[in-house]
């Protein structure tokens, strides 16, 4: 964890509501579960004796609860040794604590936006502000926590045109641009008294973090309109995704060697036709 990760963290103490994980001596330290908000007030650096984060709800005694471990990050590359190489600090349960946490769900504080903390992970069940999720569960789910929400695509554009053609053709395009899906690497790490887990490396999207390939349609159609006795009859040829782009809509996002290769795990829908016909009378 970062020492800007908590000024997210200090503003909602006050209103801490949702999961709460402790030990026996953390019930001694901080006394009935009426005092935790006021004790969480007094929260200001990372020195203190335990962490709030009050939209997830969660209060953690790291001192007596957890030991800090330094775990490497290959970085990028997957590679060890490389110069992108950097060390983490990671959260070790206590064998004495394993078994002696407790849970207190409640609601949590309104307020969504585009740059909040959020479940590790980037999927939109993950990367969602509000999602309850593995958020405050672990110290470690901290690291990284603050970036772009799943549907944050920061630019996006639209046009949109008709013509009025000879032979009374119709033809109506849509232009849409949408910059990529913004998502973070994750780094499995094991050995945990507590078990594994995936832990955030990056933030998600700018500063520091990755979106995906940016994401273009045109789409088209081509209309007639037909007067019959009885009303008039509308057809109509429609392409959608006309260039066939292909760009990657979801990237891996596990750290190893083929992270920088950017393996999609899923695209763009193929160009698409279709026929129609409207009866109008």
């Amino acid at each position: 964890m970062k020492r800007e990760d908590i000024k997210w963290i200090a503003p909602f103490a006050a209103i801490t509501a949702a999961m709460i994980s402790t030990d026996n001596r953390a019930i001694a330290k901080l006394g009935s579960p009426k005092d935790f908000s006021e004790d969480s007030r007094d929260l200001s650096s990372l020195g203190s004796g335990f962490v709030t984060f009050g939209a997830a709800g969660s209060i953690f005694v790291v001192g007596s609860s957890y030991d800090p471990v330094s775990v490497i990050d290959p970085g990028n590359d997957g590679i060890l040794g490389t110069t992108d190489d950097k060390a983490l600090t990671l959260y070790n349960e206590k064998r004495t604590a394993l078994g002696k946490d407790f849970l207190l769900l409640a609601n949590a504080p309104d307020g969504r936006g585009s740059y909040a903390p959020t479940n590790p992970g980037n999927s939109v069940f993950e990367n969602d502000s509000g999602v309850i999720g593995s958020l405050g569960t672990d110290p470690n789910a901290f690291l990284f926590a603050n970036g772009r929400t799943f549907f944050d695509r920061a630019y996006i554009g639209k046009m949109t045109g008709c013509y009025n053609a000879p032979f009374g053709l119709r033809l109506g395009a849509v232009a849409k641009y949408y910059d990529g899906l913004p998502f973070g690497r994750l780094l499995f790490v094991e050995g945990l008294n507590q078990g594994p887990l995936f832990v955030r490396t990056t933030p998600r999207a700018q500063p520091g973090g990755f979106r995906t390939e940016f994401n273009m349609t045109l789409d088209i159609r081509v209309g007639r309109q037909f007067a019959l006795q009885r009303g008039n009859l509308s057809a109509y040829l429609d392409f959608f995704n006309l260039l066939n782009l292909n760009q990657n809509t979801v990237e891996a996002s596990l750290t190893g060697p083929l992270f920088e290769m950017r393996v999609p795990l899923a695209v763009q829908s193929p160009r698409v036709a279709g026929l129609g016909l409207q009866w109008r009378f």
